[in-house]
């Protein structure tokens, strides 16, 4: 499972305190997303990153569920 922020983002950062081994701030001063699979410790928060961004401009690549998360991740 991956990531993508789209251009509604208003780059309030809240994605990037909360999974900055996701989400990260660019120079241009919105939030983007790591081209990687979410990390298993990190799937909590870059859950909580999609259900509160402010602006849903995070969306999921990808299928599947792991827990009671929504995300598929590879053991590592």
């Amino acid at each position: 499972m991956r990531y993508t922020v789209d251009n509604q983002c208003v780059g309030c950062g809240l994605c990037a305190r909360l999974c900055p081994e996701v989400f990260y701030m660019g120079a241009d001063g919105f939030a983007h997303a790591a081209d990687k699979a979410v990390p298993r410790a990190s799937v909590a928060a870059a859950d909580a990153a999609y259900d509160d961004c402010p602006m849903a401009a995070i969306h999921m690549m990808g299928n599947g569920a792991f827990g009671s998360s929504r995300l598929s991740v590879p053991d590592e």
